[in-house]
């Protein structure tokens, strides 16, 4: 982190290493602008869609990194999002979902 110029230091930045199911549950999440999801395999990908969802703001935004290139995250992400029509995706090398205001 320090290589990027993010101080650990700031309360905004906080580390948990483990697996996601062990760490994330363990964590408040709510709210959330933004999340990144980088964990390449269906499981993790599904659990972490799951668990940012329940917590992400309208407008929020979820960054798929592994899409194009990880069946099972495609997957996970493909049944998540027949499962919650809210979201529009923005297309690209790491779609992001966008999660629409409820009318």
């Amino acid at each position: 982190m320090a290589a990027h110029d993010v101080p650990l230091k700031d309360e905004a930045v906080a580390l948990h290493r483990g697996l996601f199911e062990d760490t994330v549950p363990t964590v408040p999440l709510a709210p959330v602008a933004f999340a990144h999801v980088d964990c390449d395999w269906y499981d993790p990908v599904k659990f972490c869609l799951e668990q940012t969802h329940a917590a992400l703001s309208p407008g929020g935004r979820i960054v798929l990194d592994d899409y194009h290139d990880y069946g099972g995250c495609r997957t996970a992400t493909d049944e998540f999002l027949a499962a919650h029509p809210e979201y529009t995706v923005l297309e690209g090398r790491n779609p992001v979902l966008i999660k629409q205001p409820q009318v």
